[in-house]
């Protein structure tokens, strides 16, 4: 099935399984993975062979608490540009979490959704040089250590996924080496992992799901996205110039499938779980193509903050679909609420805050 247009990618549902992980040991069998289904498939291996495992622990620390009725959540999005962004203040700042000992724990829930983060592993294999593996990225200088995701997921004990797309450079830091990817940090257990793979424009893309359950049962899913910027000559030529509405529909195709697949119906499509889809879009504006597409499946979207994130350019973006399943509460961001945070903490990208909420019964 493709959803929206011919520009959509379908992900593979014949043998070998659409399961796979980066190598292929060590992925827990909790996570839901999906390979789009293109001639592009043998050069994402190769990407994905220089990678560690994903990484996840679905229970947060007893610290944060229930979620009670009538409580509102933090959905906060950012591109953290590998260990530019001073993560450990950008928590302590926004959301109130210090993980140091003994401080109390933040007055609210949250969930973090976050792009071009790192993790530093003995796991990563050695590789040799090869187009796959990207140069590490740059840092800027800024005070504080630079901790990857999963010591800070870790340490402040969140309720975590990661998933790697790329290497961070071929460096050995005394055997151990880094790759980069998108993560969900959550002060609420997780669960129904999803990790999508997205059409090969430029460099390897893996957005990552988690959902978030209510005092009531009510459930969000929640979808760290980050589209590619810059596609090859060919590739752009082939898509029409189309390549981000690729890699979007492309997700939607894999969240609908995996609704489908859980919910034992072979279309999902009008059937849907609260989904707050966000991250970095790579776009121009905000009226670009692949967000107005985007939109038809988000149809419940706050509208437009009205100021660049990244260079002059409206390239993040948070895209939200009420819940559509019969019986269920209705969620909803509530108004006014969405809104760019313009302290960059050293990343260059801005990031975003929403704030999210279940009708009372």
């Amino acid at each position: 099935m493709v959803l929206g247009s011919a520009c959509a990618l379908p992900h593979d549902t014949t043998s070998p399984p659409l399961h796979r992980s980066c190598p292929a040991a060590g992925t827990p069998a909790s996570l839901q993975w999906f390979v789009p289904s293109t001639p592009d498939a043998k050069e994402a291996e190769q990407w994905c062979e220089t990678l560690g495992p994903v990484v996840l622990d679905s229970v947060s620390n007893e610290r944060y608490g229930a979620w009670q009725e009538g409580d509102s959540l933090a959905v906060g999005v950012w591109n953290v540009a590998g260990g530019a962004g001073y993560l450990t203040e950008f928590l302590k700042t926004e959301f109130d979490l210090d993980c140091s000992a003994d401080a109390p724990s933040p007055p609210f829930h949250f969930v973090l959704l976050f792009q071009e983060v790192f993790r530093r592993s003995g796991t990563i294999p050695v590789s040799p040089p090869s187009s796959a593996i990207p140069p590490r990225m740059k840092e800027p200088q800024r005070p504080g250590d630079r901790p990857d995701i999963v010591s800070v997921a870790q340490h402040c004990g969140l309720a975590f996924i990661y998933v790697p797309a790329t290497r961070n450079g071929i460096e050995d830091y005394d055997g151990m080496r880094e790759d980069k990817g998108n993560a969900i940090l959550s002060t609420l257990s997780l669960s129904d992992f999803i990790a999508i793979e997205m059409p090969m424009v430029a460099q390897r893309r893996v957005s990552v799901a988690a959902t978030v359950h209510g005092p009531g049962g009510d459930s969000l899913r929640v979808v760290s996205v980050h589209l590619n910027n810059f596609p090859s000559p060919w590739r752009f030529a082939k898509s029409g110039g189309m390549t981000r509405v690729q890699q979007g529909l492309s997700v939607v195709d894999a969240l609908d499938r995996s609704e489908g697949e859980r919910g034992g119906v072979e279309d999902a499509a009008g059937y849907h779980i609260a989904t707050v889809a966000a991250g970095d879009f790579n776009t121009w504006s905000a009226h670009e193509t692949a967000l107005q597409r985007l939109g038809d499946h988000f149809p419940d979207s706050p509208p437009f903050h009205g100021k660049a994130t990244r260079t002059g350019f409206a390239t993040d973006h948070l895209l939200f679909r009420k819940n559509t399943v019969p019986g269920a509460r209705q969620g909803e961001i509530i108004e006014g609420s969405y809104r760019r945070i313009d302290d960059t903490y050293y990343s260059d990208h801005s990031p975003l805050i929403a704030w999210f909420r279940w009708e009372r019964n």
